[in-house]
């Protein structure tokens, strides 16, 4: 019988009890707030989502802490698709005020969806995502609130 995951949907094998992407996963983020020139390689690897870590993903946390060692206030991570990202920005804003974003609707889900990152990140979308309170059926972007006067 083909077994998954109930928590992320993976596949596990006959041999598996419980799902390695998930176990372990039930402990709490611990948030801190540190300043940019604060940060150091450890404290931001002490934070990162995964127990596992390519070996590019350590080398772009230490340029990024170096560069905000040295005094940059904004530094952005571009990588190709697959290289994580997300991992890497889910460590930095869970020990410093950093934010994501991303235009695709979809990456947005897959961050939701990751067990990993659970709880790490609040989704925010454009107002033509949301339903209006009053009009269900419409969008808030062309809802009451936009159309008539609003008490």
């Amino acid at each position: 019988m083909v077994k998954f995951c109930p928590k992320c949907g993976g596949y596990l094998s006959p041999r598996q009890e419980s799902c390695p992407r998930c176990t372990g996963l039930e402990t709490k983020v611990l948030f801190r707030s540190l300043k940019p020139s604060e940060l150091t390689q450890e404290i931001v690897l002490d934070a990162f989502p995964s127990q596992r870590l390519r070996p590019y993903q350590k080398e772009i946390v230490s340029n990024t802490v170096d560069a905000f060692r040295s005094g940059k206030k904004c530094v952005l991570v571009i990588a190709p698709t697959g290289f994580g990202k997300s991992f890497v920005n889910a460590a930095f804003s869970t020990v410093a005020r950093s934010f994501y974003v991303t235009p695709q609707l979809a990456l947005i889900d897959q961050l939701l969806a990751e067990p990993h990152l659970k709880g790490r990140f609040v989704e925010i979308k454009g107002r033509q995502n949301y339903r209006c309170y009053y009009s269900p059926q419409r969008g808030v972007h062309v809802g009451k609130c936009e159309t008539e006067d609003y008490p």
